[in-house]
């Protein structure tokens, strides 16, 4: 049974054992070897370039290998795509054979397509990845070089993937969170598959979820995303005319939680972690871009996506080259040594980051009350702990 194999390093040597047998299912050799492609992404044209075709693999009657060389054309066998290994044309047993050997792909498919902007302080960044895996520097993520091509992949997982690790001073901000809203209606239209309906003042925003409930004609009522809006209307794609509305229902602004609290508020839409909240007493629960909570109103401090890399301390910009080189040796031929190096190295450079930002901001104190403390320190009768780090 053919398989997929994700992550194939650049510029390896992939390699599929396949076999053919008889109507008996005993081991054969092909009458006709065919021709073995292989075809990239969803590409209806496959090529042989890199392609070893082994016949009865160690004399080993109806095993065969096949070997795909991805060095043999680095434009062709390029990072983020999926290759598929397609016989044709083969006679096996008088009978003509086109068959799917296997697939692989050339290094992870998460982050595909999100490429880093090519400026000099990312660059930086990316050269001093490189050169903690004793790699050639690169002026552009646009080079024609694997090195090139592999920051490019991974500058921002391994960039975003950091700040989400961390509490970083430099990427914290405050924010007044929206509540999730249910908005009543007053009037609902259709027009040209569009449906209009008014609902007064409200934060709606085009792209926002919502979900139309308690309408007549119950056409209207259903969840849509929001394509046009106005001071006091929201339009959403619906192909059939319900007719002009006679009851007029709610408008959820996003979804409510269904147990356990009471309402919702949506996440800046720039957020990667939570810090802290105004309210340290505050009960919460965080699902995907939504806080969960009884309040009725919440003021946070979290990290957010810090993109510009002026804005970064040294030991953070350090932290992103050590990340990237590691995921960068995955991708780059490298020893395995190199790898744990990029390991351990990624390891000490974190700890040593977390510790210098610590000490350059004041400390978070938990202000809590008397019993509070007492179950904190175990119930050992200590009316006051001091301040209580949080990292």
């Amino acid at each position: 049974m053919a398989s997929f194999y994700p992550n194939v390093q650049v510029d390896a040597t992939f390699v599929q054992m396949w076999n053919t047998t008889d109507a008996d299912g005993a081991s054969i050799t092909r009458s006709t070897d065919g021709t073995i492609n292989v075809y990239k992404d969803t590409a209806t044209t496959g090529v042989t370039t890199g392609v070893v075709d082994i016949e009865d693999f160690n004399s080993l009657t109806g095993v065969h290998q096949v070997t795909v060389d991805t060095s043999s054309d680095s434009d062709y066998y390029s990072l983020g795509s999926v290759f598929h290994i397609i016989l044709e044309g083969a006679t096996i047993d008088t009978e003509t054979v086109n068959h799917w050997l296997g697939s692989f792909s050339i290094g992870e498919l998460i982050g595909v397509g999100s490429t880093a902007s090519d400026n000099a302080d990312n660059i930086a960044i990316a050269n001093r990845a490189l050169a903690f895996l004793g790699q050639e520097q690169i002026d552009s993520f646009s080079d024609d070089n694997k090195r090139a091509e592999v920051a490019d992949l991974m500058f921002n997982p391994a960039r975003d993937s950091v700040l989400e690790l961390h509490k970083w001073k430099a990427a914290r901000a405050l924010a007044t969170l929206v509540q999730d809203t249910t908005y009543t209606g007053t009037a609902g239209t259709w027009a040209s598959s569009v449906a209009t309906l008014t609902i007064g003042t409200h934060t709606v925003e085009v792209d926002d979820d919502v979900t139309v409930a308690d309408w007549e004609p119950t056409g209207y009522n259903g969840d849509y995303t929001v394509t046009a809006v106005t001071a006091s209307t929201i339009s959403y794609a619906l192909s059939i005319d319900p007719g002009t509305a006679t009851t007029f229902g709610t408008v959820l602004d996003g979804v409510e939680p269904d147990w356990k609290y009471d309402n919702q508020f949506s996440l800046p839409s720039d957020f990667v972690r939570h810090v802290s909240n105004q309210d340290q007493g505050l009960d919460y629960e965080i699902h995907g871009d939504k806080m969960l909570t009884d309040q009725s109103d919440v003021k946070m401090e979290y990290v957010f996506a810090l993109t510009t890399v002026s804005d970064m301390g040294a030991m953070l910009k350090e932290t992103i080259a050590a990340k990237l080189a590691y995921d960068m040796s995955f991708m780059l031929r490298v020893s395995d040594s190199k790898k744990k190096e990029m390991e351990r190295l990624f390891d000490r450079t974190i700890e040593l980051a977390r510790n210098v930002d610590a000490s350059q901001r004041p400390d978070d104190r938990i202000i809590s009350d008397e019993w509070q403390l007492e179950r904190l320190a175990g119930n050992r009768g200590f009316r006051s702990l001091g301040t209580v780090p949080t990292e």
